[in-house]
């Protein structure tokens, strides 16, 4: 759900005035944008913010939760260290794997820049290739897969922001795309898409399925090219439940595969600055807020 500071303060002052248009102005957007706000809300959160009886406006219970979340990551976000007295200007080099940021990610951004105006952030993207180790590549921080000995086995410090079953993408008219869920061995006899792990560590989650034996004429090293990929060659690939809101298409089908999890998160390295350790710990706040309906109002 929205952590944006402008729906928090919006619904807030919603309750505070008892008028969209009163509580616009207060939070200094148009009556029409803010409509827009409530009404995105109550899509996203599957009903009503705000209930009208004739001029007064009033919150729902579930905008009065909404407005107790919001209010406490608003809270927490404010205990994540600002820009100050930090003059430094040097680029930060985010490694984002396919779509590792999540829908929280414009949020978690907008609340970064809102400390460090003075700072840029700049995408670096994750591939087979630099997989790895994208911190010792130059990125200051990583949204990605994480296979849990990172920080054993690099260094790093992690937090997982999301854990799904791994997906196993295929052609929309093949008879397991009905399927609630696959094995490895119904599946190992299906034809495949050619999958490089980019190391030894990342064929962890791929080594129980013959990924590697596929023809190599068509190598997916971006999870955002899998689903096209699929598309093409009429052949399934690997990817993650999580990436299925954002990356399904159409003509592709997305379907659970039991076995191991595959979790998604942010790293940095233990001795990060305090602009990048921001970073960190907004993506992390993100992820432990409690949620809606253990809030006892």
């Amino acid at each position: 759900m929205s952590i944006d500071s402008l729906d928090v303060r919006l619904i807030r002052a919603i309750r505070e005035r008892g008028s969209i248009a009163a509580a616009a102005r207060a939070v200094h957007i148009s009556s029409p944008a803010a409509s827009r706000r409530v009404s995105a809300l109550a899509a996203e959160m599957g009903g009503p913010l705000v209930t009208r009886s004739g001029t007064d406006t009033r919150l729902t219970p579930l905008g009065q939760r909404y407005l107790a979340w919001g209010s406490d990551a608003q809270r927490k976000f404010d205990s994540i260290a600002t820009a100050d007295d930090d003059d430094d200007v040097t680029p930060i080099y985010v490694a984002v794997l396919g779509a590792a940021l999540g829908t929280t990610g414009p949020a978690i951004l907008a609340e970064w820049r809102a400390r460090f105006p003075g700072r840029r952030l700049v995408p670096m993207p994750v591939t087979a290739q630099s997989i790895a180790d994208p911190l010792a590549q130059g990125a200051d921080v990583v949204f990605g897969q994480l296979l849990g000995d990172e920080p054993a086995a690099l260094g790093w410090q992690t937090h997982v922001t999301t854990s799904a079953p791994r997906a196993l993408v295929m052609p929309r008219e093949w008879d397991q795309a009905d399927a609630d869920m696959l094995t490895p061995p119904e599946v190992a006899d299906l034809p495949l898409i050619y999958a490089t792990a980019g190391d030894a560590r990342h064929a962890q989650w791929m080594n129980d399925l013959p990924v590697h034996e596929g023809p190599r004429d068509t190598a997916v090293t971006t999870p955002d090219a899998v689903a096209r990929a699929v598309e093409i060659t009429g052949r399934a690939s690997l990817h993650t439940m999580a990436a299925a809101p954002t990356m399904a298409t159409p003509d592709t089908a997305w379907v659970p595969l039991a076995g191991r999890p595959l979790d998604i998160g942010v790293a940095i390295h233990p001795d990060a600055p305090p602009a990048v350790r921001a970073l960190f710990d907004l993506a992390r706040l993100c992820h432990t807020l409690d949620d809606l309906d253990s809030l006892d109002l």
